[in-house]
């Protein structure tokens, strides 16, 4: 090795350099393979790879999120003419709030809400409950009378009998419906179709047990207090 500052040529007698190459010619360095450099190549293209795809998952930061659409506006006349039609079809309503037009939307339909709750829990005997109980019983009584009863139980009127004392079981109905959190509301549409398919239930079983008939016949027939009884 020569340069300007070394003329003759003496910097390969450093002791450093020397040293190094004696280094050298013990321990050449091996030359990699084809197979190492083809492996390197292809490491080298999937990190490559799986840079530029998450440079492309990245968000931009001027793209602001996609914004949730607004709840849709209810109409407060139309909520209002709801209240208005359901007090004067039913007087005996309760009141929670008392609105008006000056009355916020959310006190609006809360009010609403009360309104159709009150009407869709009142007692009755086409609730959820009697009707299921009702159904229950009468699908019992066809059940052992017409496929399997090893008890030999005649359970004839079994529904019609559950249907007259339907007050007794009542109570107990609701307790179970307000601890299950089960119809709290129902709505008219769902109360259609039980009434009239507790009244399907009740025509069916009249028209095949002549005892039913009877039963149903003597249950809606109106009772006439005797003379001297108005008191009691």
């Amino acid at each position: 090795m020569s340069s300007s500052k070394d003329p003759l040529g003496l910097g390969e007698l450093d002791p450093d350099v020397i040293q190094r190459r004696i280094e050298e010619r013990e321990n050449p360095k091996k030359k990699p393979s084809e197979l190492e450099l083809q492996k390197e190549a292809r490491l080298a293209e999937k990190e490559k790879r799986l840079n530029s795809g998450a440079t492309k998952k990245a968000p931009s930061a001027d793209v602001p999120p996609t914004a949730q659409p607004p709840p849709p506006q209810m109409d407060r006349s139309v909520l209002l003419d709801k209240i208005a039609a359901y007090r004067e079809r039913w007087p005996n309503l309760k009141k929670r709030n008392n609105v008006s037009v000056k009355s916020t939307i959310d006190e609006i339909a809360d009010e609403l809400h009360y309104i159709e709750l009150q009407l869709g829990t009142q007692g009755g005997g086409h609730n959820i409950g009697a009707t299921v109980l009702y159904g229950s019983m009468l699908g019992i009584e066809k059940f052992t009378r017409d496929y399997w009863n090893p008890l030999g139980l005649d359970l004839n009127g079994l529904g019609t009998v559950a249907q007259q004392n339907m007050a007794e079981f009542q109570p107990l109905l609701d307790e179970l419906m307000i601890k299950h959190n089960a119809g709290v509301y129902t709505s008219p549409e769902w109360r259609l179709a039980l009434a009239i398919g507790a009244t399907v239930l009740t025509v069916n079983a009249a028209n095949q047990n002549p005892e039913v008939a009877r039963a149903v016949k003597s249950m809606n027939m109106a009772v006439n207090p005797p003379k001297g009884a108005e008191g009691l």
